[in-house]
């Protein structure tokens, strides 16, 4: 199951970001609350598209990122389709800006590293694996494989939310297009 709809979670926790600035947080303050929201954003859009499979699954998910690109331009606080500045930058220079942008990246791969190698070395990652090697025998071994697909998706999402937080800080006019580019879901894709 291949999904092509990762840009939602990187737009969503940029404009998590944002919303939370725009409440007067620090922005670096807000990159775990990012991945929270998108997290939390991230369960019940797995109810809908875990019912799908092959493309079907993959088209939904472009279509889930289009829809939150369509809502999220349509919210005026947050600067509609043309898009907003990010507020609680301003006070430091380019320079302080940059190092600050870098350290928060650096920070961010590195917990999701971490957590990554943790993930497939636990009893998650035994799934995920016979999962991959054989789904009708993970099934038919007790493995739970909706609650495994359901976690990694949920986890993911929270990442992408950090990411797209990172990237609202390091670019601070934020607008949907750029966030919510398929651009990001093609860097996944040949990433990986």
């Amino acid at each position: 199951m291949v999904s092509i709809g990762q840009q939602a979670f990187v737009g969503l926790g940029a404009y998590a970001t944002l919303y939370f600035a725009l409440k007067g947080m620090n922005p670096f303050v807000t990159i775990p609350f990012s991945a929270a929201v998108c997290a939390v954003i991230a369960v019940p859009v797995t109810y809908l598209l875990f019912r799908l499979r092959g493309g079907y699954f993959s088209i939904a998910t472009w279509v889930v990122a289009d829809t939150a690109m369509l809502i999220i331009g349509t919210v005026a606080v947050l600067g509609g389709g043309t898009g907003r500045l990010m507020p609680g930058l301003q006070n430091l220079s380019p320079t302080q800006t940059a190092h600050y942008s870098y350290l928060a990246t650096w920070l961010v791969a590195l917990v999701v590293v971490f957590g990554t190698s943790l993930l497939l070395r636990s009893r998650l990652g035994l799934v995920l694996a016979s999962i991959r090697d054989n789904e009708v025998a993970a099934r038919s071994s007790g493995a739970n494989v909706r609650a495994a697909r359901r976690t990694v998706f949920i986890i993911a999402a929270a990442g992408c939310g950090a990411a797209g937080a990172v990237l609202s800080i390091s670019q601070p006019f934020i607008q949907p297009t750029s966030v919510f580019s398929l651009q990001w879901a093609a860097e996944m894709l040949f990433v990986s």
